[in-house]
């Protein structure tokens, strides 16, 4: 029945017959993309409310075109540069060039879905000119709505999640092997991104704890954003302690110990302390007189930062012990009450 509509062909997922003989069918149509839904739930909205629409004028200017010489074109059809005072999309000025009764006035070669602020046109030289050009930006006076969309459905936001999940799996990979690299050793890498999928977990929790409570705390574009900014400012802070860690490890034997990594986090709680410090006063500030348009960030960039800098010390590096602890060369040594010196301080004792 319909092998033959292409169009409805390629939307349908499947049929199935309700009885038999069948006269019942179920059609499962596949699920629109985000772009589609979109510019269905536009087209819809401006197809209903047209006749009370505002419409927005957009200036067109013309200028002859000429050759080297300076002087006008002879050849017909006489040909014009327009200059419009936004750029707009190929289609958009052909449907308004369409509109204004010229549907083949607008240049060849010009790319489908690219906007163009200066195009060419070319039309008899007979006819007249002045009347053209007046019904021409008279087209151009075009309902336009709905600048952005502030909030869309279910099938958007199952997009939207989806590619977030990815963004955050994606950048934890990437984080374990840049770590594995960098300090030679996969365990690094683990104890960082069990600390990293921890401040996730409670971040997320207290955006929908917030939801519930407040009301008005929806995942959106720039709260993924901030989630993945939590996971850069996390692993920062986990990497400088790490990083101290592997320089004392060299100067206690390459072997690590409960006492050398509480040594490590002394040497730089006050580099992370002020730095959190510094960070959560700035977003206070975002948060309280932003404005309702950046709370959502604002809140998770606050919450986030709060979790990493405690997950760092509290998680990360009693999960590097348990790791290492699996290793027989990683036995704790006896505690030492001489603080850790650097390298060059102990090669000049020596």
């Amino acid at each position: 029945m319909i092998h033959g509509i292409k169009s409805i062909k390629d939307a349908v997922k499947s049929v199935y017959a309700l009885n038999a003989p069948a006269q019942l069918f179920a059609i499962y149509v596949k699920p629109l993309s985000a772009g589609k839904v979109q510019e269905k739930i536009k087209e819809d909205i401006v197809n209903t409310f047209k006749d009370n629409l505002y419409a927005e004028k957009i200036d067109v200017s013309f200028e002859v075109l000429k050759d080297v010489s300076g002087q006008e074109k002879e050849s017909s059809p006489a040909q014009f540069r327009m200059t419009l005072s936004k750029p707009l999309k190929k289609e958009v000025i052909e449907e308004a060039l369409t509109s204004a009764g010229y549907p083949n006035m607008l240049e060849q070669g010009l790319e489908s879905g690219m906007e163009y602020q200066t195009v060419k046109i070319a039309f008899n030289s007979q006819q007249n000119e002045e009347a053209i050009k007046s019904t021409i930006k008279n087209a151009f006076e075009m309902p336009n709505p709905l600048k952005r969309v502030v909030s869309i459905g279910a099938t958007v936001a199952g997009e939207m999640k989806s590619r977030a999940i990815l963004a955050v799996i994606f950048s934890c990979i990437a984080t374990i092997f840049y770590v594995w690299f960098r300090f030679g050793d996969f365990k690094f890498g683990s104890a960082a991104i069990i600390a990293v999928i921890h401040d996730i977990l409670i971040t997320l929790g207290a955006v929908a704890v917030a939801d519930y409570l407040f009301g008005n705390m929806k995942i959106d574009s720039a709260m993924v954003a901030a989630f993945l900014t939590v996971i850069g400012y996390s692993l920062n802070d986990t990497i400088v302690i790490f990083d101290r860690i592997r320089e004392n490890m060299g100067v206690r034997g390459n072997v690590l110990t409960p006492q050398l990594v509480n040594d490590s986090i002394n040497q730089t709680l006050s580099r992370t302390i002020l730095t959190g410090i510094t960070t959560i006063g700035v977003l206070c500030a975002l948060f309280f007189l932003g404005g309702p348009e950046i709370h959502g960030f604002a809140f998770v960039m606050l919450v986030g930062i709060i979790v990493g800098t405690y997950s760092t010390i509290f998680i990360a590096c009693p999960m590097l012990l348990k790791w290492k602890g699996l290793d027989s060369a990683s036995q704790a040594l006896p505690r030492q009450n001489f603080p850790i010196q650097r390298r060059r301080e102990v090669a000049k004792n020596t």
